[in-house]
């Protein structure tokens, strides 16, 4: 049943894509388990999509079975980095000796840079704990 529905939440993201124009796509690889829309995605090589006029996404795990859809606030310009990267918060248990990661936004060119609604359980991790690091993860070719 898991599958099945993950199957159509992949065709039905991707035929949204589609249908609103051209989408392009870029790979990074992500060596920890991060957490995006209220899931947890394992390690591994992800293939990213984005799509310009709608400003939908897609996140799709190439290793593995994890996928989500994206919907995120464009950043205010100027930047002075520029890239396909993802940017991620790291929150650090120092008792625990223990990383909790978020991805928080997608960069896929100069002009398609979103960021990400916090998730519940990343609101309560900052409340809890100082500012969280940020880790960013470039596109590999």
């Amino acid at each position: 049943m898991k599958m099945h529905l993950l199957r159509i939440s992949i065709l039905a993201v991707t035929a949204v894509l589609a249908a609103h124009g051209q989408t392009s796509y870029y790979r990074v690889t992500v060596p920890f388990e991060f957490g995006v829309n209220n899931q947890v995605l394992p390690a591994g090589q992800y293939s990213v999509g984005f799509n310009m006029a709608s400003g939908l996404m897609s996140l799709a795990c190439v290793d593995h079975k994890g996928f989500a859809g994206l919907v995120g606030f464009p950043l205010p310009a100027p930047f002075v980095e520029h890239g396909k990267k993802l940017v991620f918060h790291r929150y650090t248990n120092t008792y625990f000796h223990t990383n909790t990661y978020f991805l928080t936004q997608v960069w896929a060119d100069d002009a398609f840079r979103k960021e990400l609604s916090m998730t519940k359980r990343e609101r309560e991790l900052a409340v809890r704990m100082s500012n969280p690091d940020t880790i960013s993860i470039a596109a590999t070719r």
